[in-house]
Protein backbone atom coordinates (compact mmCIF):
# COMPACT_ATOMS: atom_id res chain seq x y z
CA UNK A 1 0.00 0.00 0.00
CA UNK A 2 1.62 3.33 -0.88
CA UNK A 3 1.12 6.34 1.59
CA UNK A 4 1.03 10.25 0.78
CA UNK A 5 1.21 12.67 3.02
CA UNK A 6 -1.23 14.93 4.32
CA UNK A 7 -0.33 17.81 5.80
CA UNK A 8 -2.63 19.96 7.95
CA UNK A 9 -2.35 23.61 9.02
CA UNK A 10 -3.34 24.86 12.53
CA UNK A 11 -3.99 28.13 13.14
CA UNK A 12 -3.28 29.08 16.79
CA UNK A 13 -4.75 31.87 18.77
CA UNK A 14 -1.28 33.56 19.13
CA UNK A 15 -0.50 33.14 15.38
CA UNK A 16 -4.52 34.89 14.92
CA UNK A 17 -3.39 37.51 16.67
CA UNK A 18 -0.07 37.99 14.68
CA UNK A 19 -2.57 37.74 11.63
CA UNK A 20 -5.07 40.42 13.57
CA UNK A 21 -2.53 42.78 14.61
CA UNK A 22 -1.76 43.08 10.47
CA UNK A 23 -4.84 43.71 9.50
CA UNK A 24 -5.84 47.66 9.47
CA UNK A 25 -9.69 48.45 9.69
CA UNK A 26 -10.05 49.21 6.23
CA UNK A 27 -8.29 46.20 4.52
CA UNK A 28 -9.59 43.00 4.44
CA UNK A 29 -8.02 39.54 4.06
CA UNK A 30 -9.76 37.45 1.43
CA UNK A 31 -7.73 34.28 1.52
CA UNK A 32 -4.92 32.88 4.38
CA UNK A 33 -3.79 30.70 1.69
CA UNK A 34 -0.73 33.33 1.75
CA UNK A 35 0.06 33.63 5.36
CA UNK A 36 2.73 31.68 7.34
CA UNK A 37 1.49 29.37 9.13
CA UNK A 38 3.83 28.33 12.36
CA UNK A 39 2.52 25.29 13.25
CA UNK A 40 1.87 22.04 11.02
CA UNK A 41 0.60 18.91 11.59
CA UNK A 42 1.87 16.05 9.21
CA UNK A 43 0.54 12.49 9.03
CA UNK A 44 0.34 9.75 6.67
CA UNK A 45 -2.83 8.48 5.32
CA UNK A 46 -3.32 5.47 3.19
CA UNK A 47 -3.49 6.14 -0.69
CA UNK A 48 -4.75 3.61 -3.25
CA UNK A 49 -2.21 2.39 -5.02
CA UNK A 50 -2.96 2.64 -9.05
CA UNK A 51 -1.00 0.73 -11.50
CA UNK A 52 -1.05 1.94 -15.29
CA UNK A 53 -3.58 -1.16 -16.15
CA UNK A 54 -5.75 -0.44 -13.18
CA UNK A 55 -9.25 0.36 -13.10
CA UNK A 56 -10.05 3.71 -11.11
CA UNK A 57 -12.88 2.57 -8.15
CA UNK A 58 -16.36 4.42 -8.05
CA UNK A 59 -17.36 5.53 -4.64
CA UNK A 60 -21.08 6.39 -3.94
CA UNK A 61 -22.92 8.57 -1.93
CA UNK A 62 -24.92 5.62 -0.54
CA UNK A 63 -23.39 2.38 0.32
CA UNK A 64 -25.07 -0.23 -1.58
CA UNK A 65 -25.62 -3.47 0.88
CA UNK A 66 -25.09 -6.26 -1.76
CA UNK A 67 -25.97 -9.21 0.99
CA UNK A 68 -30.03 -7.41 0.73
CA UNK A 69 -31.14 -7.79 -2.61
CA UNK A 70 -29.52 -8.21 -6.91
CA UNK A 71 -30.76 -5.44 -8.65
CA UNK A 72 -33.48 -7.73 -10.29
CA UNK A 73 -34.76 -9.44 -7.49
CA UNK A 74 -35.17 -5.48 -6.71
CA UNK A 75 -36.64 -4.32 -9.79
CA UNK A 76 -39.49 -6.98 -9.58
CA UNK A 77 -40.24 -6.65 -5.85
CA UNK A 78 -40.50 -3.19 -5.71
CA UNK A 79 -42.67 -2.77 -9.25
CA UNK A 80 -44.63 -5.68 -7.12
CA UNK A 81 -45.11 -3.46 -4.22
CA UNK A 82 -45.49 -0.31 -5.63
CA UNK A 83 -48.20 -1.85 -7.63
CA UNK A 84 -50.27 -3.09 -5.08
CA UNK A 85 -49.80 -0.19 -2.50
CA UNK A 86 -51.19 2.19 -5.83
CA UNK A 87 -54.33 -0.47 -5.91
CA UNK A 88 -54.65 -0.66 -2.29
CA UNK A 89 -55.03 3.29 -1.84
CA UNK A 90 -56.62 4.01 -4.92
CA UNK A 91 -59.47 1.69 -3.61
CA UNK A 92 -59.21 3.47 -0.07
CA UNK A 93 -59.67 7.19 -1.99
CA UNK A 94 -62.74 5.82 -3.69
CA UNK A 95 -64.27 3.86 -0.64
CA UNK A 96 -63.57 6.36 2.53
CA UNK A 97 -65.30 9.72 2.40
CA UNK A 98 -63.00 11.12 4.59
CA UNK A 99 -60.99 10.99 1.68
CA UNK A 100 -63.25 11.85 -1.14
CA UNK A 101 -61.07 15.12 -2.28
CA UNK A 102 -57.99 12.60 -1.97
CA UNK A 103 -55.75 11.78 -5.16
CA UNK A 104 -53.67 8.47 -5.55
CA UNK A 105 -51.60 8.91 -8.73
CA UNK A 106 -48.93 6.14 -9.87
CA UNK A 107 -46.42 6.66 -12.79
CA UNK A 108 -42.66 5.53 -13.42
CA UNK A 109 -41.89 4.65 -10.10
CA UNK A 110 -43.60 7.09 -8.42
CA UNK A 111 -46.18 6.90 -5.88
CA UNK A 112 -48.38 9.90 -5.25
CA UNK A 113 -51.36 10.14 -2.40
CA UNK A 114 -52.44 13.50 -1.87
CA UNK A 115 -54.80 13.69 1.14
CA UNK A 116 -55.94 17.43 0.86
CA UNK A 117 -55.37 18.85 4.32
CA UNK A 118 -53.38 15.56 6.06
CA UNK A 119 -51.11 16.64 3.01
CA UNK A 120 -49.31 14.45 0.45
CA UNK A 121 -47.39 10.55 0.48
CA UNK A 122 -44.64 10.51 -2.21
CA UNK A 123 -43.22 6.90 -2.34
CA UNK A 124 -40.76 6.31 -5.42
CA UNK A 125 -38.26 3.63 -6.57
CA UNK A 126 -34.61 4.75 -6.13
CA UNK A 127 -32.58 1.76 -8.27
CA UNK A 128 -29.15 3.35 -7.80
CA UNK A 129 -29.87 2.50 -3.79
CA UNK A 130 -31.76 -0.84 -3.93
CA UNK A 131 -34.46 1.18 -1.69
CA UNK A 132 -37.28 2.73 -1.65
CA UNK A 133 -38.11 6.03 -0.07
CA UNK A 134 -41.09 7.39 1.38
CA UNK A 135 -41.85 11.44 1.89
CA UNK A 136 -44.27 11.30 4.83
CA UNK A 137 -45.87 14.30 5.88
CA UNK A 138 -46.23 12.70 9.22
CA UNK A 139 -43.27 11.08 9.63
CA UNK A 140 -41.12 12.69 7.10
CA UNK A 141 -38.60 10.89 4.77
CA UNK A 142 -37.29 7.71 4.91
CA UNK A 143 -35.79 5.04 2.49
CA UNK A 144 -36.76 1.37 3.01
CA UNK A 145 -34.55 -1.61 2.15
CA UNK A 146 -36.03 -5.28 1.22
CA UNK A 147 -34.89 -7.51 3.32
CA UNK A 148 -34.71 -10.97 1.41
CA UNK A 149 -34.84 -13.05 5.28
CA UNK A 150 -38.07 -11.07 5.91
CA UNK A 151 -39.51 -10.29 2.90
CA UNK A 152 -40.33 -6.56 3.53
CA UNK A 153 -39.20 -3.55 3.38
CA UNK A 154 -37.40 -1.91 6.63
CA UNK A 155 -36.29 1.17 7.60
CA UNK A 156 -32.54 0.14 9.06
CA UNK A 157 -32.38 2.99 11.34
CA UNK A 158 -35.28 1.98 13.56
CA UNK A 159 -36.43 -1.25 12.11
CA UNK A 160 -39.69 -0.13 11.07
CA UNK A 161 -41.50 -2.03 8.15
CA UNK A 162 -42.91 0.26 5.20
CA UNK A 163 -46.65 -1.15 5.21
CA UNK A 164 -46.87 -1.29 9.08
CA UNK A 165 -45.79 2.46 8.97
CA UNK A 166 -48.49 3.70 6.36
CA UNK A 167 -50.75 1.42 7.90
CA UNK A 168 -50.76 3.25 11.41
CA UNK A 169 -50.13 6.46 10.09
CA UNK A 170 -53.59 5.92 7.57
CA UNK A 171 -55.14 4.97 10.74
CA UNK A 172 -54.86 7.86 12.40
CA UNK A 173 -56.01 9.78 9.80
CA UNK A 174 -58.78 7.71 9.34
CA UNK A 175 -59.85 7.01 12.35
CA UNK A 176 -60.09 3.10 11.80
CA UNK A 177 -57.91 0.11 11.93
CA UNK A 178 -57.08 -0.88 8.36
CA UNK A 179 -55.44 -3.76 6.75
CA UNK A 180 -52.36 -2.16 4.60
CA UNK A 181 -49.98 -5.60 5.61
CA UNK A 182 -52.71 -8.23 4.51
CA UNK A 183 -53.58 -6.71 1.45
CA UNK A 184 -50.13 -5.77 -0.20
CA UNK A 185 -47.33 -7.37 -1.46
CA UNK A 186 -43.84 -7.71 0.67
CA UNK A 187 -45.06 -6.44 3.86
CA UNK A 188 -45.04 -8.40 7.08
Amino acid sequence: MHFRKVTTRILTIRNFKQLNSKINNTRRISSLSSYNFSKIQSKYVPYPSQTPNSTPQNYYSTIVNEDLVDSNTFEKVCEETLNSLAEYFDELVATEPKLEKADVIYGAGVLNIDLGIHGTYVINRQSPNRQIWLSSPTSGPKRFDYVVKEGCWIYKHDGQHLHKLLENEFENILGRKLNISENCLHSI
